[in-house]
């Protein structure tokens, strides 16, 4: 946290993380009022997971090959257009079974791509040796929002309905998206220049 460009990202991080988990324990809450059925809920897990499963590979060597910025900004606002459309279609109540399932596959997609993107921005971000720790804390927000965010996705459910849930959710993707142009991609004197970034983190991950 002592470098303002990795706090700001990492601020930005935990509101997209949290704004997936909350879009994830909506999705499933709604199939169930909607349908009751077992079957439902495990065809909206399944499209949750198998795109993030099947793309990853993909979704790293694009992240290799393009802007991480623009990646990762496209990707989270399609995520914020997709999850805007599932809250106003359960205002209006013309939500169906299908739309949750196919909004839930395109997430999926845009997990996908962004978590490559998204990872592989740290080393820009910081020193060398703090990498260890970015990674730490990054990590940290996925454990600790798969217990927070539901049990708020809970509350805003109880107090102000699904749609909001999904309001909620929506805007933390935006948040992502105003936070990474703020994340200046060129270390200021004594950090690493991005390519020995990158090289440090492929040493990293191997």
């Amino acid at each position: 946290m002592h470098y303002p460009a990795y706090r700001r990202y990492w601020l930005g991080a935990m509101a997209s993380v949290s704004g997936f988990q909350i879009l994830r324990f909506a999705e499933l809450w709604l199939v169930h009022e909607l349908s009751e059925s077992p079957l439902a809920l495990g065809w909206v897990g399944l499209a949750n997971a198998a795109p993030a499963i099947g793309l990853n590979l993909f979704g790293g060597v694009l992240a290799d090959k393009v802007d991480k910025r623009k990646l990762i900004m496209t990707a989270q606002t399609i995520g914020a257009i997709l999850v805007f459309t599932l809250a106003a279609l359960t205002l209006t109540e013309a939500v169906e079974v299908w739309h949750i399932i196919l909004i839930a596959f395109g997430a999926g997609v845009i997990e996908a791509f962004y978590g490559p993107a998204h990872e592989s921005f740290y080393p820009h971000l910081v020193d060398r040796r703090a990498i260890v720790s970015a990674v730490a804390l990054d990590s940290s927000l996925w454990q600790g929002n798969r217990i927070i965010a539901p049990a708020i996705a809970g509350l805003i459910i109880a107090t102000a309905g699904t749609s909001a849930a999904f309001l909620v959710a929506g805007i933390g993707f935006l948040a992502k998206v105003i936070v990474v142009p703020l994340s200046n991609l060129h270390p200021s004197p004594g950090l690493m220049a991005p390519a020995q970034s990158a090289t440090c983190w492929t040493d990293f991950v191997s």
